[in-house]
């Protein structure tokens, strides 16, 4: 009996945990939303301003040209080794609005992760368990966008400039810790939804 009390005891500080985490998803999801809203509109408007305003900064690192786009003195667009190469300099707007909006196609996919994240913790408190087929599915929906950023880190980026002509095919084309960190999610979207079908078949034993 004492043991069941304490089971249960645990059980209700694990859900209140998971219930404040839940807030905690939602806030984030929200607030992030309204980031990635207000930088696309800031691209907008920096989109329509004078050319005269940009400015493109390169270095020779010896294996490649890395650097930086400015706009109005103050904000800036990095650019990693290899990506650009001298032309960019001659077309500065052009390279910084495409680091900036290919920036913030990177938030969109982090969006989409949180709202997998916030899907969980709703899914954990609805069903009262975290092994449910909702949570599978965004867990493997989770993996697949790790990988999507993984792939607009590493690949986006070089395959605009160099249809710009402002940029090399230097660097790696993706970034493979987050594509291998995407793989081991979805591995684990599958682990969940087999220890659902355990859960599913014991409830239905009981």
């Amino acid at each position: 009996m004492e043991d069941k009390k304490m089971r249960d005891c645990s059980r209700e500080i694990v859900k209140a945990q998971c219930e404040t985490i839940g807030r905690l998803m939602r806030i984030l999801f929200w607030g992030y939303g309204i980031f990635v809203v207000g930088a696309a509109a800031m691209g907008i408007w920096i989109s329509s301003q004078a050319s005269d305003l940009f400015a493109v900064s390169l270095a020779n690192t010896g294996s490649g040209l890395a650097g930086y786009a400015l706009f109005r003195g103050g904000m800036t667009v990095s650019f990693p080794q290899g990506v650009l190469n001298s032309a960019a300099s001659l077309v500065p707007k052009l390279t910084y609005l495409i680091g900036y909006f290919v920036g913030i196609l990177g938030h969109l996919v982090v969006w989409g992760m949180l709202l997998q994240l916030r899907t969980i913790f709703r899914n954990i408190d609805f069903h009262e368990t975290p092994f449910s087929l909702d949570n599978c599915r965004a867990l493997f929906r989770m993996g697949i966008l790790i990988i999507v950023f993984g792939i607009v880190r590493g690949s986006v980026l070089r395959v605009l400039c160099s249809f710009w002509k402002i940029g090399g095919s230097g660097g790696s084309p993706a970034d493979f810790a987050l594509i291998i960190v995407g793989a081991v999610v979805i591995s684990i979207s599958y682990i969940f939804e087999y220890g659902t079908a355990l859960q599913k078949e014991s409830d239905e034993t009981l």
